[in-house]
């Protein structure tokens, strides 16, 4: 290891760095007797705005998966020392294709306006809304025999107070809808 003298007003001098033999920038720093790993104690510094720099942060973005940016900092941090780091890996995943793909929302349908029956007070079942439903199996009890048949429901909303009034018929005739229908005005 060979220091290196720098300018007194460089950001870097803070972090004592040095120079390595095989001619990377490390960084210095007071852990020179501790046990952790030497790549730890002494992480490379690489220049923010740099190409090679920006591909290594794209590779281990890519290489964990698309991380976001937490991640990919935090993991970045044990490895390397970049300065203004945040800026760089917001850039690197900005403009990465497939997390921008992952992260585009479906855009929302708006409501249609309500029409005036809706929202005009009225007398219940003045302004009214069929629903059908079916077929339901009903099964009818006797007094000897248990007998299984098919029916349909007739639902009819009121659109003011939301009541409703439900009509059982057994075919999808006209005829029986038209029943269903006076048994309904009627009442």
């Amino acid at each position: 290891m060979e220091q290196q003298d720098m300018t007194s007003s460089s950001s870097l001098k803070t972090l004592h760095p040095f120079i390595e033999k095989d001619c990377l920038l490390k960084e210095g720093g007071r852990l020179q007797h501790s046990t952790l790993p030497y790549q730890t104690m002494h992480m490379t510094i690489l220049p923010a705005k740099h190409h090679f720099t920006k591909l290594v942060v794209s590779a281990e973005h890519i290489r964990l998966h698309h991380a976001g940016p937490l991640l990919l900092l935090a993991f970045l941090r044990g490895l390397i020392w970049i300065r203004r780091m945040r800026d760089l890996v917001r850039t690197v995943i900005y403009q990465c294709i497939t997390c921008y793909r992952f992260k585009a929302q479906a855009t929302q349908q708006l409501m249609g306006e309500l029409p005036s029956t809706r929202v005009q007070t009225s007398r219940p079942f003045l302004a009214t809304g069929l629903d059908y439903a079916g077929r339901i199996s009903l099964r009818l009890k006797h007094h000897v025999a248990e007998k299984i048949t098919n029916v349909y429901i007739a639902m009819f909303v009121c659109f003011v107070t939301k009541a409703f009034h439900i009509e059982v018929f057994k075919c999808l005739s006209t005829e029986a809808f038209l029943v269903a229908l006076r048994r309904f005005t009627l009442r």
